[in-house]
């Protein structure tokens, strides 16, 4: 079994995604084909079908609690500058997306993290949180497909 790396205030998430993988597993067989979700953190979570939770977003989100996600990467999440160009129609999402996968690709912690769910995605189901509750332009799609194919960083 491959470590998982995620770090969030100076702890590893190691045992908890582990703990939570061996749960998954005792619940139902493995799955068979692993997939990324993506959604809000306000929808409800699905127990046996979101497999592990992440909230890749840089702030944390208002009426939240801790026990609707798994792991909190703040280093998957745009900077305040990029959103901001978007949101003010400074980028549109081509230029957006172009933007984001350089900032990690020129961030060491944002290519670890996803390297390590590249990895922990062979076995688990991961799903990506944000605050957005419409998935179509939204960042979460970006380390989606970051996670599935590492070479596009």
């Amino acid at each position: 079994m491959h470590e998982f790396i995620i770090i969030e205030h100076g702890q590893c998430c190691t045992c908890l995604i582990l703990n939570k993988q061996r749960k998954l597993n005792q619940n139902r067989q493995l799955y068979r084909n692993m997939v990324i979700k993506t959604k809000s953190i306000y929808e409800p979570s699905e127990e046996n079908d979101d497999g592990i939770r992440v909230l890749i977003t840089r702030f944390y989100p208002r009426g939240i609690k801790k026990n609707k996600f798994d792991c909190w990467i703040r280093e998957l999440s745009p900077s305040g500058d990029s959103l901001n160009n978007y949101r003010q129609g400074k980028y549109n999402w081509e230029e957006f997306k172009i933007a984001f996968l350089s900032e990690m690709r020129n961030n060491r912690a944002s290519l670890e993290r996803i390297h390590a769910l590249n990895v922990q995605n062979q076995s688990t189901v991961i799903t990506l949180l944000c605050y957005e509750r419409e998935g179509e332009h939204c960042h979460r799609q970006i380390v989606r497909d970051t996670i599935e194919k590492p070479q596009i960083l």
